[in-house]
Formats: structure tokens, sequence, C-alpha cells
């Protein structure tokens, strides 16, 4: 189920806040309103499996999906919980999201 919803999150239409709810609900199992750090790494090694098998390419162990998606969801828990409380919220979730997304299609 977690690669289907990786997949899937790549062909959502609609506006970015659309994508990222449904990103981050499909995310947020138990109702909290929070994510942790653990479910984040979990649906990003699905994503990045995913986008790896739809484009054919593929990487090494020291640059695996895996090792991609725990470095993005530290980041991302570094940036937005700085209380290092575990977990981060839709808006928090949001923001960063915006802000990785307007950075990488800056450069």
């Amino acid at each position: 189920v977690k690669e289907l919803t990786a997949a899937m999150s790549m062909l959502w239409g609609g506006t970015e806040r659309d994508k990222v709810f449904l990103i981050f609900k499909s995310l947020e199992h138990r109702g909290t309103g929070v994510i942790s750090t653990d479910e984040m790494e979990e649906y990003l090694i699905a994503f990045f499996k995913a986008c790896f098998h739809f484009s054919g390419l593929s990487l090494s162990k020291e640059h695996s999906a895996e090792m991609l998606a725990v470095t993005m969801a530290r980041q991302c828990s570094e940036d937005v919980d700085p209380r290092n409380e575990g977990t981060i919220s839709f808006g928090d979730f949001t923001r960063w999201y915006s802000a990785s997304s307007s950075s990488s299609s800056s450069s």
C-alpha cells in the first residue's frame, strides 16, 4: 500500500496545497494530526523506490532510496521540529514542503 500511495502521489492533480494535504494524510495514520519522522521515512522510501523504478535509474548502496529517505526525513525534522519532539504538524510539513519545492525549482 505504501508503494502504491507513493507512486500515486506523483500523479495526483490539483494545487500544490492539495498534493501536500494528500501526502500528509497518507502519512498520518493515527488520527493525531501529526506525523512522526519514522512515518515520513517509510513514505519517502516508497516514494524514492517508485521514482527510481519509473525512471529506470538505479543507485549505489551509498545513495539508495533508503539513504535518501532517511536523510530527507531527518532534514525535515531538523527544519520544523527544533525541540526534537519527533512529530511534524500539517502546517510545519506544508511550510517545509513549499520551501524545499521552491528551492529546487529555482535551482
